[in-house]
């Protein structure tokens, strides 16, 4: 009977299919190990001529293995020492000329940074669309509906009230 039904096309197909997804299922539960491990693999194919040269200068193979490891921790220590120092000096760079070329596009008479631009243009636009009216109309309660900004105007400041004179006891 096993031999049978092994013989339909369709059913060796859902079980290579069956077998696909539980071995996915298997990786994908095992890739916290699974990556590290392939990591290791890539690393000892990369260092294994390397070693293999050491040994034939008359070194043990542990010995070499501690030559590299260690060899590749100094170079993994000082590679941030020198590079971060000129990664921080050319970003500083960037953001000096990026101040002086915006510096110079707004000294020029006319000239708009797009930002600001776009943004006043929102909000003019926010300002005269009746919101309340199409809340209403989409069903919606106007507490729910949040309101345009308003045009920020610029008001005196707030004198604080004077205090009343208190009349001296008689």
């Amino acid at each position: 009977m096993f031999k049978e039904l092994w013989a339909n096309l369709w059913v060796r197909l859902a079980a290579l299919a069956g077998v696909v997804v539980l071995l996915l299922l298997f990786i994908l539960a095992l890739r916290s190990v699974l990556v590290p491990l392939l990591f290791a693999f890539i690393v000892a194919y990369i260092f294994d001529p390397v070693a293999d040269a050491f040994e034939r200068r008359k070194l043990s193979r542990n010995l070499a293995v501690l030559w590299i490891v260690t060899l590749l921790l100094l170079a993994a220590i000082a590679l941030p020492l020198v590079l971060v120092p000129s990664m921080v000096v050319e970003a500083n760079n960037m953001i000096e000329e990026a101040r002086q070329e915006r510096a110079e596009k707004s000294a020029q008479p006319g000239s708009e940074d797009a930002l600001n631009f776009a943004q006043r243009w929102l909000e003019r636009g926010l300002q005269h669309l009746p919101l309340e009216q199409i809340a209403e109309g989409l069903g919606l309660t106007t507490e729910t509906v949040p309101r345009p900004p308003q045009p920020r105007t610029r008001r005196p400041p707030m004198l604080p009230k004077p205090l009343p004179l208190r009349q001296p006891p008689v």
